[in-house]
């Protein structure tokens, strides 16, 4: 049932990926904070097309992008204003914005590197690099960049670059090849400012989302508050006192009423997205579990709405994965739930096996839901159905960190074949592998007719053979 490739192997953990284009996916992480050598940086790769009918697609790096002391763990990506940007967290509680822009090889240079080095053919490149690395690369590197932009909880501040720390810069690496048709990006950032205020625990985004009806970036952290941001201006709008423990995941209703949240207080809960008022508890009634002595206690690790394709008017459904609170020998099976998105009434609810559930993505036509284990096992399952259409054993050597659909669009097939859908899967273990569903092949008009006509000469044969 697996159908997967390998895409790249990277040389930093990462935690992240985002599909950036029909052709182009961004994944970060890193080292983090500990002086250990491993550097933390934004990578984007470029699908492109194989002659090699059984493994069409091939990744490309295009760019790498270092983000000094801070590794990316949580984002997204978005268009606003005609514009790609890149919002990313993690340790330490602050939000980071850089501005996406693309680039062709009539914008830029090539810059060569092997083994990950950078490396110039002549003293000329190497000095255009670092003109390009110190003026466009920096936290300031946006409109001036003279200043580095900072912010507390009540708004953004700025102050000047000689007292900004030594991570406040940024190194880019740009990278070319033979093939013309390789595009890349130009990042600068924008602004950064602090979203999470644990009392206890260390800060840390967990997750951030970003919608156009709202106009706002919705970010949650380890002290279980919601905080809702207006953008461009970073303004915060609403702050929800959500959970008594870290958010797990939250996600935004496409058409910006709601917002969805699980937390490991193992609560999920459904807030009004303007007045950031609690609407629904998501309460579902777990299935007794055989020969165990007491109920089982399960904790919301994920949450996703997705659509329902071909329905008139655009109708949307909410689903949510549930691992057990405790690991059991032999170990409880996990559940996939779906959720009416009018009421939040449980429509369906389906074990997914004895796995615990560490990521979780939708296809943006709603027909597929991926499932990421702890074992590094990858799932795939009809939105409609809850049934499993495909599984990657170890898939990763260990967790899955993130995944991601591809677009679903003509593009994406004609780089990786006709394919339904095709999902990326990240891991610390340093992999980028996709993994794809292909079409469900039908007969035809011509077969459907030759059936016809082999059905009514079966009926006519057997009506002649008893006499009728």
């Amino acid at each position: 049932m697996s159908n997967s490739k390998l895409l790249a192997r990277v040389d930093i953990p990462i935690y992240m990926v985002k599909v950036v284009s029909e052709r182009h996916i961004l994944v970060a992480g890193g080292g983090g904070q500990a002086k250990t050598g491993v550097k933390n940086a934004v990578e984007i790769y470029q699908l492109t097309h194989s002659s090699n009918t059984s493994e069409p697609c091939s990744a490309k790096l295009v760019n790498r992008f270092y983000t000094g002391s801070r590794a990316i763990m949580s984002g997204t990506v978005f268009e606003n204003d005609k514009l790609s940007i890149l919002a990313g967290g993690g340790i330490n509680g602050e939000c980071l914005l850089w501005r996406m822009r693309l680039l062709t090889n009539y914008d830029r240079e090539p810059v060569h590197i092997g083994n990950g080095n950078a490396r110039s053919s002549s003293n000329d490149a190497l000095n255009l690099r670092r003109r390009r690395t110190s003026s466009s690369s920096s936290i300031g590197g946006g409109v001036g960049g003279d200043d580095v932009i900072d912010s507390t909880e009540h708004g953004l501040r700025s102050r000047n670059n000689s007292t900004a720390s030594n991570d406040s810069r940024r190194q880019s690496e740009d990278i070319s090849f033979e093939n013309g048709s390789i595009l890349g990006f130009e990042l600068s950032q924008m602004s950064a400012f602090k979203t999470d205020f644990p009392e206890k625990e260390e800060p840390f985004v967990k997750v951030i989302r970003y919608n156009d009806v709202l106009s706002a970036l919705v970010t949650g952290g380890a002290d279980g508050h919601i905080r809702i941001w207006r953008y461009p201006d970073i303004v915060k709008q609403t702050d929800i006192r959500a959970h008594t423990d870290e958010i797990d995941d939250l996600d935004i209703h496409p058409r910006g009423t709601v917002i969805a949240s699980v937390s490991r207080d193992s609560h999920g809960y459904i807030w009004d997205a303007n007045m950031g008022r609690k609407q629904y508890e998501l309460k579902v009634q777990m299935p007794v579990i055989k020969n165990s002595n007491q109920p089982v206690k399960y904790v919301m690790r994920g949450c996703r709405f997705g659509l329902v394709i071909d329905s008139k008017p655009t109708t949307y459904k909410l689903f949510t994965v549930h691992n057990p609170a405790t690991r059991h020998k032999p170990p409880h099976p996990a559940y996939l739930c779906k959720w009416d998105a009018n009421n939040y009434t449980v429509e369906k609810l389906s074990s997914i096996g004895p796995i615990m559930v560490s990521s979780m993505a939708i296809s943006d036509d709603g027909r597929f839901i991926g499932i990421g284990t702890q074992e590094g096992s990858v799932e795939i399952y009809i939105a409609f159905s809850l049934q499993r259409q495909y599984i990657c054993p170890q898939a990763h050597n260990i967790f899955v960190t993130g995944l991601e659909f591809l677009k679903t669009c003509q593009e994406t097939q004609l780089l990786n074949g006709d394919n339904d859908s095709s999902l990326v899967s990240i891991s610390v273990d340093r992999r980028i592998v996709i993994h794809n569903i292909p079409k469900q092949r039908t007969i035809g008009l011509y077969g459907l007719m030759f059936c016809f006509v082999i059905t009514i000469m079966s009926i006519f044969y057997i009506l002649e053979y008893i006499g009728l």
